[in-house]
């Protein structure tokens, strides 16, 4: 009977514990984020992405510059005519 005591204040335990830091971990995952600002950043490349993920622009030597990009065919859209 003293083993099941035991193991009942045990779980009870453990069952406040976890609840206390699924609580901390709720309550710091709504934080406010913050920009964080550098003075000086050290790094061999800098990819900045764009909102369908593609780079937009790398920064980086030329080592490790990406290759040309594809460059759709000019469409009607942007043609022109000029006439006099």
């Amino acid at each position: 009977m003293a083993n099941l005591e035991k193991q009942v204040r045990f779980l009870i335990l453990s069952n406040i514990a976890s609840w206390g830091l699924i609580g901390l971990f709720v309550l710091t995952g709504f934080s406010s984020q913050i920009r964080t600002r550098f003075m000086e950043i050290d790094a061999e490349r800098v990819n900045i992405v764009g909102t369908n993920g593609k780079p937009v622009m790398v920064l980086a030597n030329r080592r490790l510059i990406p290759g040309p990009a594809e460059i759709p065919p000019a469409s009607a859209a942007w043609s022109f005519s000029f006439s006099l």
